[in-house]
Formats: C-alpha cells, structure tokens, sequence
C-alpha cells in the first residue's frame, strides 16, 4: 500500500489507482490484520508499496498496525505513544499528529456547568443526610472565588498536554493524578479559610463527594460540548454530501463483511450489529437516495452511529487536508492516527461497539478509517486526473501542422 492518500505527477497513476481500489486482506501474527496490495507475484514490490511496521522503543517488538502498537504499549508498559513517531519503514519521516486533548481554555468552559451539575447531584443526593454540606453547595454555588479554586485545583489533573482523556490508558493516569492530590490536606486547609463556619471535618467530607462525582459530570459535558461543535462542523457538508457519506456507510459494512468473513468470527459479528434493522424512521433516512437508486437486493443500510462516524471521518479530512494537495500532507499514515485520536471518533466507536474489548474496538476502527482513506484517496486522485485533462487539453498543440494553421490565420 502506497503512503499517500493522493498522487502526485512523479508516481504512475495506474499504478497507483490499483493500489487504492484493489486489496486484500492479510491476518497478521497478532491478528491485527491490514490491508495489502494485490501484486503479480513476477512483479517486484516497489519500497513505497512495502506495508510499514512499528517498533516498541521498550521491548523492541514490531508490530504490524497502528491498534496493535497502540494497544501493546497500553497494555505492556503503560503508556500512551504515538504510532507514526515509531515506524520502521526506510524513508518514513512522518509529520508528528496533534492530538484531540482536553485544552485549558476547554475546560476552563466546560468546568463551571460541570461543577454546577456535580453541586445539584451532591445537594439533591438522598443519601446526604448532613444538612451542613447541602448549605455548603449553597455557598460553592453562589461564590465565584471558591469556584475559581476549585478551577485551578482541578484543572491539572484533568489537562495534560500530552494526553486524550478519551483513551482508557489516559484515564487511568488521570485517576491516578486525581487520587494523589484527594489525599492531600492543601485543598481542604485552602477552601476551609474560605468558608470558616463549617467544620472542617464537613468541608472534608464535602470535597471527597465533589471529587466522587466531578469525574463523570466533565465527561458529560465535555462529551456535549463536542457533540455540539461536530454538529455545527456538519452544516459545511451539503445534502448531497451527506447522500454519498450514507452510501459509503454502507459500503463499509460490506467491505468488513467480506474481510472478516475469511478469519475473523469475532469481528465479523461485531460488523453485523452496524446495519439498521429497524423497520422505524430516524434521521439517517433522509440521506438514502443513492441507497434506494443503487440496491438491488445486497446493499447494506448502516445504523445512525456508523453515519455519523462516517461523516465525522469526513469532517476531520476537510479540517486537516486542504488544497493544493501535496506529498507531506496526505501521508495515510498520520491522517489515520489523528482520526483515531479524535474524541468524536472515539465516542461514537464507543457507541457502535459498546462492550467489546479495547483491542477490537481500536482494531476495526483503524480498519474502518483506513478503508474510508482509501475511497477518499481515489476520489481525489479522479478529481485531480481530470483537471489535468484539463488542462493538457486546454494548452496549444506544439505540433507543425497546428503551428502552420494558426500561421496562415495570422497572415
């Protein structure tokens, strides 16, 4: 598989169309499988075409996908590497990829209503039998010093520049972070001055229950928040758009069906759950006319969720790639990881395969967004194709007979 999502004037166009629209899929050792190119077994592989590995830079393993690094460095040695940053392939300098973490302007906005939340769920708790703490989510509500406090404690535990909450391996170092400041007495001596008229036995007991139920009111609000502005990404995609999008959704059901059908049972049936049996109207249903004009009988009709993961892969294209194409910025490389590092992404994956493990979730996700570059990859090198027709047509023949014409116009 070639490494760039387009094409530039250098590389053989037929070449590399076959690369894009014929594969077949390969079970690696770790059964993480990938996506290789169909070769005549006389041809020689070129080096662009070789599928690149990862090496662990702990244990020096090499793995074969981006999930199966990524989930044996979260699970062997606890941390959170980047893929990209440690390929094996020759010649592989890839750009780093930015990942979608919790920024301190973010949860700055995002806090106040998730503090506002986990005060009404403390307050109204009928298990809070103390009067004392129901008056002191009173004053934490209505003081924006104490709130401001309780913001800059808060806020490192939460943002770090080099993580994605998102991520199960990233969550654990946060709720590791969390319970080394809980235990420590610099919280409760500080809000304690603030608020001298309760006990300070009281205000420890109130910090341990915000501490309890702050976690999950950020992620909701941070989850809103981002459905939000993905909504409003979305309004940039016309209907016709969202027709095609529909259709791929499809399509990608049935490439996996396909794939997995030869050595993956587990994965198949996880696949099967993604189409939409339903016999009621949702939202989706107005984007099924390239559905409805293409089905004979086989085409399948995707869920809600894998349309708007589908439509999310697409938004984040036109976010990160952006004409004139060139070589360094359409690598497939860095353009997988940073779909796979996006908290959208991530929360609708979380939505189509809720409760199947960690490396499954993450192996059909690099396969579903590597199948999604792929399509993309060969529209775009069509549109670029034609406008060099284009233009090729639109220049003067440098011919003697076209010369002689325009020769004898002048004279």
């Amino acid at each position: 598989m070639s490494d760039f999502l387009s094409w530039d004037q250098d590389i053989d166009l037929d070449l590399l169309l076959g690369e894009y629209t014929e594969y077949d899929p390969e079970p690696s050792d770790s059964d993480e499988e990938c996506y290789i190119a169909k070769k005549k077994k006389s041809e020689p592989v070129p080096d662009t075409c070789i599928k690149p590995s990862y090496s662990c830079p702990v244990c020096k393993k090499t793995l074969k996908t981006i999930s199966g690094f990524r989930g044996h460095v979260q699970k062997q040695h606890g941390q959170n590497l980047r893929a990209s940053d440690h390929r094996t392939h020759a010649d592989s300098k890839l750009p780093s990829t930015v990942r979608d973490a919790l920024t301190e302007s973010l949860f700055a906005e995002i806090f106040p209503t998730a503090l506002q939340s986990s005060l009404s769920n403390i307050a109204n708790d009928p298990f809070t039998i103390n009067d004392s703490i129901t008056d002191i989510c009173k004053f934490v509500s209505n003081s924006a010093v104490v709130q401001d406090i309780l913001l800059k404690y808060f806020q490192p535990i939460f943002v770090e520049t080099t993580s994605n909450i998102s991520s199960s391996c990233d969550k654990e170092q946060m709720f590791r972070r969390l319970h080394i400041s809980r235990v420590k007495p610099e919280l409760a001596n500080t809000f304690h001055s603030h608020c001298p008229s309760y006990s300070l036995n009281c205000t420890n007991l109130f910090l341990q229950m915000v501490h309890e139920d702050i976690v999950g009111e950020i992620f909701k609000v941070q989850t809103m928040t981002a459905v939000q502005k993905s909504t409003s990404n979305q309004e940039k995609l016309t209907e016709n758009d969202q027709n095609i999008l529909y259709y791929i959704a499809g399509y990608t059901i049935r490439a996996l069906q396909k794939r997995y059908t030869r050595y993956s049972t587990k994965k198949l049936s996880v696949i099967n759950k993604f189409t939409d049996n339903s016999s009621g109207v949702n939202f989706v249903k107005q984007y099924d006319k390239w559905y409805k004009t293409q089905d004979r009988g086989g085409l399948q009709k995707p869920s809600d969720s894998l349309f708007l993961l589908i439509r999310e892969l697409e938004t984040i294209i036109r976010k990160t790639v952006e004409p004139s194409y060139s070589a360094s910025t359409l690598l497939i490389d860095p353009l997988k990881e940073t779909m796979m590092e996006g908290f959208m992404v991530k929360h609708y994956c979380d939505i189509l395969m809720q409760g199947e493990t960690a490396d499954i979730v993450s192996a059909i996700t690099e396969d579903i967004i590597h199948l999604f570059l792929t399509i993309r990859g060969f529209a775009v090198t069509r549109i670029e194709r034609n406008k060099l027709t284009k233009k090729a047509k639109s220049q003067p023949s440098s011919s003697l007979r076209q010369a002689l014409k325009e020769k004898s116009l002048n004279c």
